[in-house]
Protein backbone atom coordinates (compact mmCIF):
# COMPACT_ATOMS: atom_id res chain seq x y z
CA UNK A 1 0.00 0.00 0.00
CA UNK A 2 2.69 2.37 1.16
CA UNK A 3 4.96 1.45 -2.24
CA UNK A 4 2.05 2.11 -4.35
CA UNK A 5 0.98 5.60 -2.27
CA UNK A 6 4.56 6.77 -3.31
CA UNK A 7 4.45 5.52 -6.55
CA UNK A 8 0.95 7.77 -6.88
CA UNK A 9 2.63 10.58 -5.74
CA UNK A 10 5.88 10.35 -7.68
CA UNK A 11 5.23 13.86 -9.36
CA UNK A 12 3.37 15.46 -6.36
CA UNK A 13 2.94 19.00 -8.04
CA UNK A 14 0.46 17.89 -11.25
CA UNK A 15 -0.65 14.74 -9.20
CA UNK A 16 -1.68 17.04 -6.51
CA UNK A 17 -3.41 19.86 -8.93
CA UNK A 18 -5.56 17.03 -10.63
CA UNK A 19 -6.82 15.60 -7.58
CA UNK A 20 -7.94 19.12 -6.22
CA UNK A 21 -9.63 19.10 -9.56
CA UNK A 22 -11.26 15.88 -9.14
CA UNK A 23 -12.30 16.63 -5.87
CA UNK A 24 -14.27 19.68 -6.72
CA UNK A 25 -15.65 17.66 -9.61
CA UNK A 26 -16.93 15.01 -7.40
CA UNK A 27 -18.26 16.71 -4.71
CA UNK A 28 -20.64 18.51 -7.47
CA UNK A 29 -21.44 15.30 -8.84
CA UNK A 30 -22.27 13.65 -5.65
CA UNK A 31 -24.11 16.57 -4.32
CA UNK A 32 -25.62 16.84 -7.68
CA UNK A 33 -26.76 13.13 -8.16
CA UNK A 34 -27.78 12.94 -4.22
CA UNK A 35 -30.01 16.27 -4.94
CA UNK A 36 -31.73 14.78 -8.34
CA UNK A 37 -32.20 11.14 -6.62
CA UNK A 38 -34.15 12.90 -3.80
CA UNK A 39 -36.13 14.72 -6.39
CA UNK A 40 -37.10 11.35 -8.00
CA UNK A 41 -38.01 9.80 -5.16
CA UNK A 42 -39.99 12.18 -3.58
CA UNK A 43 -42.00 12.02 -7.43
CA UNK A 44 -41.95 7.92 -7.03
CA UNK A 45 -43.69 8.18 -3.74
CA UNK A 46 -46.02 10.89 -4.47
CA UNK A 47 -47.18 8.40 -7.09
CA UNK A 48 -48.21 5.95 -4.36
CA UNK A 49 -51.11 8.34 -3.96
CA UNK A 50 -52.66 8.37 -7.31
CA UNK A 51 -55.50 6.26 -8.46
CA UNK A 52 -55.13 3.95 -11.69
CA UNK A 53 -58.01 5.08 -13.38
CA UNK A 54 -59.68 9.04 -13.30
CA UNK A 55 -61.40 10.81 -15.03
CA UNK A 56 -62.76 14.90 -14.77
CA UNK A 57 -66.05 15.89 -15.83
CA UNK A 58 -66.59 19.64 -16.54
CA UNK A 59 -70.39 20.25 -16.16
CA UNK A 60 -72.22 23.69 -17.28
CA UNK A 61 -75.50 23.60 -16.70
CA UNK A 62 -78.52 25.44 -18.49
CA UNK A 63 -78.77 29.17 -16.97
CA UNK A 64 -81.76 28.63 -14.44
CA UNK A 65 -81.78 24.89 -14.19
CA UNK A 66 -80.06 23.41 -10.71
CA UNK A 67 -77.48 20.85 -10.16
CA UNK A 68 -78.85 17.45 -8.70
CA UNK A 69 -76.52 15.64 -6.20
CA UNK A 70 -78.26 11.96 -6.82
CA UNK A 71 -77.22 12.73 -10.95
CA UNK A 72 -73.79 12.60 -9.13
CA UNK A 73 -73.06 9.53 -7.06
CA UNK A 74 -72.37 6.25 -7.75
CA UNK A 75 -72.91 2.66 -6.23
CA UNK A 76 -70.11 1.61 -7.83
CA UNK A 77 -66.72 1.16 -6.41
CA UNK A 78 -65.08 4.37 -7.67
CA UNK A 79 -64.74 7.80 -5.87
CA UNK A 80 -66.37 11.21 -6.83
CA UNK A 81 -65.93 14.17 -6.06
CA UNK A 82 -66.51 17.82 -6.61
CA UNK A 83 -63.18 19.64 -6.92
CA UNK A 84 -61.52 22.93 -6.97
CA UNK A 85 -64.94 24.60 -5.33
CA UNK A 86 -64.05 28.35 -4.32
CA UNK A 87 -64.59 29.12 -0.73
CA UNK A 88 -63.58 32.10 1.27
CA UNK A 89 -62.37 30.93 4.64
CA UNK A 90 -62.48 33.50 7.63
CA UNK A 91 -58.72 35.28 7.62
CA UNK A 92 -57.38 33.82 4.25
CA UNK A 93 -56.02 35.63 1.26
CA UNK A 94 -57.22 34.56 -1.92
CA UNK A 95 -59.76 32.43 -3.31
CA UNK A 96 -58.89 28.84 -1.60
CA UNK A 97 -60.45 25.65 -2.65
CA UNK A 98 -62.20 22.78 -1.52
CA UNK A 99 -62.53 18.99 -2.38
CA UNK A 100 -66.12 17.75 -1.53
CA UNK A 101 -66.44 13.81 -1.28
CA UNK A 102 -69.76 12.65 -2.93
CA UNK A 103 -69.45 8.78 -2.99
CA UNK A 104 -66.24 7.24 -0.87
CA UNK A 105 -66.54 3.62 -1.84
CA UNK A 106 -62.58 3.50 -1.87
CA UNK A 107 -60.15 4.71 0.64
CA UNK A 108 -59.43 8.28 -0.35
CA UNK A 109 -56.21 8.81 -0.57
CA UNK A 110 -55.19 12.00 1.32
CA UNK A 111 -51.69 12.44 3.28
CA UNK A 112 -52.69 13.55 6.81
CA UNK A 113 -50.11 15.05 8.89
CA UNK A 114 -52.39 14.74 12.19
CA UNK A 115 -56.37 13.89 12.56
CA UNK A 116 -58.75 11.94 10.49
CA UNK A 117 -61.26 11.96 7.65
CA UNK A 118 -64.56 12.70 8.94
CA UNK A 119 -66.46 9.51 10.29
CA UNK A 120 -69.41 7.89 9.64
CA UNK A 121 -71.15 8.68 12.52
CA UNK A 122 -69.95 12.70 12.08
CA UNK A 123 -70.84 12.26 7.70
CA UNK A 124 -74.41 10.47 8.99
CA UNK A 125 -75.16 13.26 11.48
CA UNK A 126 -74.30 15.81 9.13
CA UNK A 127 -71.88 17.52 11.68
CA UNK A 128 -70.01 20.37 9.75
CA UNK A 129 -66.28 18.70 10.23
CA UNK A 130 -63.38 19.23 7.50
CA UNK A 131 -60.14 18.94 7.04
CA UNK A 132 -57.71 21.56 6.00
CA UNK A 133 -54.23 21.97 4.58
CA UNK A 134 -51.28 22.79 7.12
CA UNK A 135 -51.07 26.63 6.15
CA UNK A 136 -54.12 27.33 8.15
CA UNK A 137 -53.02 26.22 11.23
CA UNK A 138 -52.94 29.75 12.45
CA UNK A 139 -55.75 30.41 11.66
CA UNK A 140 -57.61 28.26 13.42
CA UNK A 141 -59.55 29.07 16.51
CA UNK A 142 -60.42 26.79 19.91
CA UNK A 143 -62.93 25.98 22.14
CA UNK A 144 -62.58 25.24 26.22
CA UNK A 145 -62.78 21.55 25.27
CA UNK A 146 -59.12 22.00 22.52
CA UNK A 147 -61.08 21.28 19.60
CA UNK A 148 -60.56 23.46 16.80
CA UNK A 149 -63.02 25.29 14.28
CA UNK A 150 -62.41 27.18 11.21
CA UNK A 151 -64.95 29.44 9.56
CA UNK A 152 -65.88 29.21 5.85
CA UNK A 153 -68.49 31.33 3.67
CA UNK A 154 -69.85 32.69 7.47
CA UNK A 155 -70.14 28.88 8.60
CA UNK A 156 -68.19 27.33 11.41
CA UNK A 157 -66.66 24.42 10.85
CA UNK A 158 -64.79 21.52 13.33
CA UNK A 159 -61.84 20.82 12.18
CA UNK A 160 -60.57 17.20 12.11
CA UNK A 161 -57.33 16.22 10.32
CA UNK A 162 -54.75 18.24 9.19
CA UNK A 163 -53.35 17.71 5.64
CA UNK A 164 -49.36 18.58 4.94
CA UNK A 165 -49.39 20.43 1.75
CA UNK A 166 -45.72 20.31 1.26
CA UNK A 167 -45.93 16.24 0.83
CA UNK A 168 -47.55 16.38 -3.04
CA UNK A 169 -48.90 18.66 -5.39
CA UNK A 170 -51.74 16.02 -5.78
CA UNK A 171 -52.70 17.32 -2.09
CA UNK A 172 -52.33 20.93 -2.88
CA UNK A 173 -56.32 21.32 -1.99
CA UNK A 174 -56.95 23.08 1.10
CA UNK A 175 -59.56 21.85 2.59
CA UNK A 176 -61.72 18.61 2.18
CA UNK A 177 -64.84 17.44 3.32
CA UNK A 178 -68.40 15.34 2.47
CA UNK A 179 -70.87 17.13 1.12
CA UNK A 180 -73.13 15.23 3.90
CA UNK A 181 -70.73 17.58 6.22
CA UNK A 182 -71.20 20.87 4.58
CA UNK A 183 -73.72 24.13 6.09
CA UNK A 184 -76.75 24.10 4.52
CA UNK A 185 -75.55 27.59 2.87
CA UNK A 186 -72.63 25.98 1.07
CA UNK A 187 -74.80 22.57 -0.21
CA UNK A 188 -77.70 25.59 -1.42
CA UNK A 189 -74.43 26.85 -3.33
CA UNK A 190 -73.06 24.03 -5.16
CA UNK A 191 -76.77 23.37 -6.33
CA UNK A 192 -77.10 26.84 -7.95
CA UNK A 193 -73.47 26.73 -9.43
CA UNK A 194 -73.41 26.65 -13.07
CA UNK A 195 -70.10 24.95 -13.20
CA UNK A 196 -68.95 22.65 -11.74
CA UNK A 197 -65.35 20.03 -11.98
CA UNK A 198 -66.24 16.36 -11.44
CA UNK A 199 -63.39 14.02 -10.47
CA UNK A 200 -64.06 10.10 -10.84
CA UNK A 201 -61.31 7.57 -9.20
CA UNK A 202 -60.58 3.97 -8.42
CA UNK A 203 -57.70 1.72 -8.16
CA UNK A 204 -60.64 -1.32 -9.00
CA UNK A 205 -62.27 -0.52 -12.19
CA UNK A 206 -62.51 1.48 -15.11
CA UNK A 207 -64.43 4.99 -14.36
CA UNK A 208 -64.95 5.70 -17.72
CA UNK A 209 -68.61 3.47 -17.77
CA UNK A 210 -69.37 5.50 -14.21
CA UNK A 211 -69.10 9.13 -16.12
CA UNK A 212 -70.69 8.06 -19.15
CA UNK A 213 -73.79 7.36 -16.88
CA UNK A 214 -73.33 10.47 -14.97
CA UNK A 215 -73.76 12.95 -18.06
CA UNK A 216 -76.49 10.88 -19.26
CA UNK A 217 -77.99 11.23 -15.90
CA UNK A 218 -77.42 14.86 -16.29
CA UNK A 219 -78.50 15.60 -19.66
CA UNK A 220 -81.79 13.50 -18.63
CA UNK A 221 -82.90 15.93 -16.16
CA UNK A 222 -80.74 18.97 -18.27
CA UNK A 223 -80.94 18.38 -22.25
CA UNK A 224 -78.76 22.02 -22.65
CA UNK A 225 -76.11 21.11 -19.89
CA UNK A 226 -72.55 21.50 -21.57
CA UNK A 227 -70.40 18.30 -20.30
CA UNK A 228 -66.96 17.83 -21.17
CA UNK A 229 -64.54 14.66 -20.22
CA UNK A 230 -61.18 13.62 -19.96
CA UNK A 231 -58.91 11.27 -18.98
CA UNK A 232 -56.81 12.40 -16.13
CA UNK A 233 -52.76 11.07 -16.19
CA UNK A 234 -51.34 10.96 -13.39
CA UNK A 235 -48.26 9.91 -14.30
CA UNK A 236 -47.85 12.31 -17.04
CA UNK A 237 -48.48 14.87 -13.76
CA UNK A 238 -45.86 13.18 -11.62
CA UNK A 239 -43.53 13.55 -14.36
CA UNK A 240 -44.10 16.86 -15.12
CA UNK A 241 -43.76 17.40 -11.12
CA UNK A 242 -40.60 15.76 -10.96
CA UNK A 243 -39.75 18.30 -13.99
CA UNK A 244 -40.56 21.18 -11.90
CA UNK A 245 -38.79 20.43 -9.00
CA UNK A 246 -35.12 19.82 -10.76
CA UNK A 247 -36.03 22.84 -12.48
CA UNK A 248 -36.34 24.87 -9.02
CA UNK A 249 -33.44 22.78 -7.39
CA UNK A 250 -29.49 23.38 -8.02
CA UNK A 251 -28.94 20.05 -9.21
CA UNK A 252 -27.71 22.16 -12.51
CA UNK A 253 -25.50 24.28 -11.07
CA UNK A 254 -23.94 21.14 -9.40
CA UNK A 255 -23.59 19.38 -12.57
CA UNK A 256 -22.07 22.74 -14.22
CA UNK A 257 -19.21 23.07 -11.19
CA UNK A 258 -18.83 19.34 -12.37
CA UNK A 259 -18.51 20.17 -15.76
CA UNK A 260 -15.58 22.81 -15.01
CA UNK A 261 -13.90 21.14 -13.10
CA UNK A 262 -13.48 17.95 -15.19
CA UNK A 263 -12.53 20.99 -18.18
CA UNK A 264 -9.66 21.94 -15.93
CA UNK A 265 -8.20 18.95 -14.80
CA UNK A 266 -8.28 18.34 -18.60
CA UNK A 267 -6.60 21.30 -18.91
CA UNK A 268 -4.17 20.37 -15.94
CA UNK A 269 -3.41 17.04 -17.58
CA UNK A 270 -1.20 18.58 -20.14
CA UNK A 271 1.18 19.16 -17.43
CA UNK A 272 0.93 15.93 -15.63
CA UNK A 273 1.88 14.38 -19.11
CA UNK A 274 4.59 16.50 -19.19
CA UNK A 275 6.26 15.74 -16.08
CA UNK A 276 5.82 12.11 -17.44
CA UNK A 277 7.29 12.47 -20.89
CA UNK A 278 10.74 11.53 -20.09
CA UNK A 279 9.53 8.28 -18.21
CA UNK A 280 7.06 7.55 -21.24
CA UNK A 281 10.11 7.91 -23.82
CA UNK A 282 12.27 5.45 -22.05
CA UNK A 283 9.05 3.47 -21.57
CA UNK A 284 8.67 3.48 -25.20
CA UNK A 285 12.49 3.39 -26.21
CA UNK A 286 12.04 -0.32 -24.44
CA UNK A 287 9.40 -1.86 -26.16
CA UNK A 288 6.21 -0.78 -24.64
CA UNK A 289 3.68 -0.45 -27.19
CA UNK A 290 1.39 3.31 -26.96
CA UNK A 291 -1.74 0.69 -26.06
CA UNK A 292 0.06 -0.57 -22.98
CA UNK A 293 1.38 2.83 -21.93
CA UNK A 294 -2.30 4.24 -22.27
CA UNK A 295 -3.26 1.73 -20.15
CA UNK A 296 -0.45 2.62 -17.69
CA UNK A 297 -1.62 5.81 -17.27
CA UNK A 298 -5.20 5.26 -17.07
CA UNK A 299 -4.66 2.57 -14.46
CA UNK A 300 -2.55 5.62 -12.68
CA UNK A 301 -5.24 8.27 -13.05
CA UNK A 302 -8.09 5.77 -11.94
CA UNK A 303 -6.44 5.88 -8.72
CA UNK A 304 -5.82 9.18 -8.19
CA UNK A 305 -9.57 9.64 -9.14
CA UNK A 306 -10.39 6.88 -6.59
CA UNK A 307 -8.16 8.52 -4.05
CA UNK A 308 -10.47 11.70 -4.76
CA UNK A 309 -13.61 9.90 -4.29
CA UNK A 310 -12.78 8.63 -0.86
CA UNK A 311 -11.39 12.11 -0.08
CA UNK A 312 -14.98 13.63 -1.12
CA UNK A 313 -16.92 10.75 0.43
CA UNK A 314 -15.08 11.95 3.83
CA UNK A 315 -15.36 15.10 3.44
CA UNK A 316 -19.34 15.25 2.66
CA UNK A 317 -19.47 12.94 5.96
CA UNK A 318 -17.90 15.76 8.07
CA UNK A 319 -20.16 18.72 6.13
CA UNK A 320 -23.14 16.51 6.80
CA UNK A 321 -22.44 16.69 10.79
CA UNK A 322 -21.17 20.09 10.84
CA UNK A 323 -24.00 21.75 8.91
CA UNK A 324 -26.70 19.19 8.24
CA UNK A 325 -28.62 19.42 11.20
CA UNK A 326 -28.36 23.48 10.94
CA UNK A 327 -29.16 23.83 7.16
CA UNK A 328 -31.57 21.00 7.00
CA UNK A 329 -29.39 19.63 4.66
CA UNK A 330 -29.81 15.31 3.95
CA UNK A 331 -26.18 13.99 2.37
CA UNK A 332 -26.57 10.35 1.72
CA UNK A 333 -26.12 7.79 -1.18
CA UNK A 334 -28.24 5.12 -2.21
CA UNK A 335 -27.16 2.07 -4.00
CA UNK A 336 -28.13 3.81 -7.15
CA UNK A 337 -25.99 6.24 -6.40
CA UNK A 338 -23.18 4.56 -5.84
CA UNK A 339 -23.27 2.39 -9.08
CA UNK A 340 -22.97 6.41 -10.74
CA UNK A 341 -20.52 7.39 -8.95
CA UNK A 342 -18.08 4.61 -9.77
CA UNK A 343 -19.15 4.89 -13.33
CA UNK A 344 -18.62 8.39 -13.61
CA UNK A 345 -15.05 7.80 -11.63
CA UNK A 346 -14.21 5.67 -14.99
CA UNK A 347 -15.43 8.05 -17.46
CA UNK A 348 -13.71 10.80 -15.97
CA UNK A 349 -10.43 8.85 -15.81
CA UNK A 350 -11.18 8.69 -19.10
CA UNK A 351 -11.63 12.10 -20.03
CA UNK A 352 -8.89 13.26 -18.17
CA UNK A 353 -6.59 11.31 -20.26
CA UNK A 354 -7.35 12.49 -23.76
CA UNK A 355 -4.64 14.77 -23.69
CA UNK A 356 -1.76 12.82 -22.37
CA UNK A 357 -2.90 10.19 -24.76
CA UNK A 358 -3.04 12.43 -27.59
CA UNK A 359 0.21 13.51 -26.46
CA UNK A 360 1.79 9.77 -26.53
CA UNK A 361 0.38 8.85 -29.62
CA UNK A 362 1.98 11.66 -30.90
CA UNK A 363 5.34 11.42 -28.90
CA UNK A 364 8.74 10.58 -30.25
CA UNK A 365 10.56 8.64 -27.32
CA UNK A 366 14.10 10.51 -29.04
CA UNK A 367 12.84 13.53 -28.88
CA UNK A 368 11.37 13.29 -25.43
CA UNK A 369 14.65 11.74 -24.48
CA UNK A 370 16.87 14.57 -25.51
CA UNK A 371 14.12 17.35 -24.28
Amino acid sequence: MKRSFKHLFRYPISTIYIILGLLVAFMALFDGVNIYSQVLGKANDDGQYNYKYAMCLQIDTNEGSKNDIKDLISDRKVNVKICNFAVWPEGSKGMPYMDIILTNNEKEKYVLKEGRLPDDAEIKARENVVLVGDSYLSKLTRDNKGNRFITINGSRYKVVGIMDNNISPAFSANLVTFYECLSDDMKQKILNSPHLDLMIESDSEDVYPVCKQIKADILKRDPQAVIEGYKVDYKEQQAEAAKLQLAQSPVNIYFLIYFFAIINCIIVSEFWIEQRKREIAIRKAFGMSNLQIIGMLFREMLGISCFAAILCVFLQIIFSKLIGNVFNIYIGASFGDVIIMIAMIVATSLAVILVPVYKIINMSPSQAVIS
